[in-house]
């Protein structure tokens, strides 16, 4: 048997096998043997989900798990997120809107501690009071100036980009539910 190095992805009490299996999932068996300082950042994400993966949780909760990721790094996470909450629910706290659209069946933004709306991202992008929150008074007007006219063709979201990104300002949960209940409630 291979001796593994003390600082090595697999050097736990875990079961070698279920060790292997999370590698699996979060796409790291090729590099089960290397030290973690050595992985990329991406990798280093994952492996911190793999880290939560291994107690079986029925709630996941990850914080900006895209922060400073590449694209083809996001573009996976958001494929691990999305695989996963086929078993457990998956609660994402993010503030990269695309993305959020990329993983999430409802989105709730927050604002001072507060639920300020639910949805889908549609819903809450267009959201007059998620509009003015993150974007200002003048955005929310702008959209309602927009939306009352019926010779212009700019949505409330198209008007709201206009005025700014909301891309890069509102701070949203995102939540995956499984496709069976799990009795926990996101």
């Amino acid at each position: 048997m291979k001796r593994l190095p003390s600082s090595s992805i697999l050097t736990s009490g875990l079961k070698h096998s279920h060790a292997q299996h999370v590698l699996s999932i979060i796409g790291l068996s090729e590099q089960a043997y290397q030290l973690a300082g050595a992985l990329s950042h991406g990798q280093k994400q994952w492996l911190e989900i793999g880290m939560l993966l291994v107690s079986e949780p029925r709630l996941l909760l990850v914080d900006e798990p895209v922060a400073g990721m590449t694209p083809q790094e996001t573009e996976r996470t958001a494929e691990l997120l999305t695989s996963l909450a086929g078993e457990r629910t998956v609660i994402v706290v993010e503030h990269d809107m695309e993305f959020v659209r990329s993983i999430a069946n409802k989105v709730t933004v927050l604002h001072q501690g507060s639920v300020l709306a639910e949805g889908s991202m549609d819903e809450v992008q267009s959201n007059p009071d998620v509009i003015e929150v993150y974007l200002g008074k003048e955005a929310a007007d702008t959209s309602a100036a927009h939306t009352s006219t019926t010779h212009h063709t700019d949505s409330p979201q198209q008007a709201a980009k206009k005025v700014a990104n909301p891309a890069a300002k509102l701070n949203t949960t995102a939540s995956i539910t499984p496709s069976q209940d799990t009795g926990v409630s996101a």
